[in-house]
């Protein structure tokens, strides 16, 4: 927002930002009201029940090929966490020094604490990720 002085921008952020404290004060109702109509629809609920069960069966694959190319590629370690941890996050123990490696060598983006995405791998990125991994690990 352009304002022509500081005192109008003051009071211009004042109004925005009452506006937003309404907003996040008083979230949509509608997310609510489909999750209700799922959870007291069998059908519904089956439905959503099987899509979370193939979202965890392609995150648990994804672990899965991680480990594999991992293993492969150092098979002097142990990647058995990756298999053995559980969710859409996973953690590598990576230093800070490797993720900011692995952040501008390779384009794989991780929390600071070394913490991935695991829900973000697919078979198209996984063995480039776990190749990138591989190569800050040795």
């Amino acid at each position: 927002m352009v304002c022509p002085n500081k005192e109008e921008a003051d009071l211009v952020f004042g109004q925005l930002k009452f506006t937003v404290r309404r907003i996040y004060s008083s979230p949509p109702a509608h997310g609510a009201y489909i999750a209700a109509d799922v959870m007291n629809s069998s059908e519904l609920y089956a439905l959503w029940q099987n899509e979370v069960y193939m979202m965890r069966d392609r995150i648990r694959a994804m672990r899965q090929k991680l480990y594999g190319v991992l293993t492969a590629r150092i098979p002097d370690r142990d990647f058995t966490y990756f298999i053995k941890q559980r969710g859409m996050f996973g953690y590598t123990g990576l230093s800070v020094g490797q993720v900011r490696r692995l952040r501008d060598e390779f384009a794989v983006y991780l929390l600071d604490s070394g913490r991935m995405c695991v829900a973000g791998l697919n078979t198209s990125n996984i063995t480039y990720v776990a190749d990138a991994l591989a190569e800050v690990l040795k």
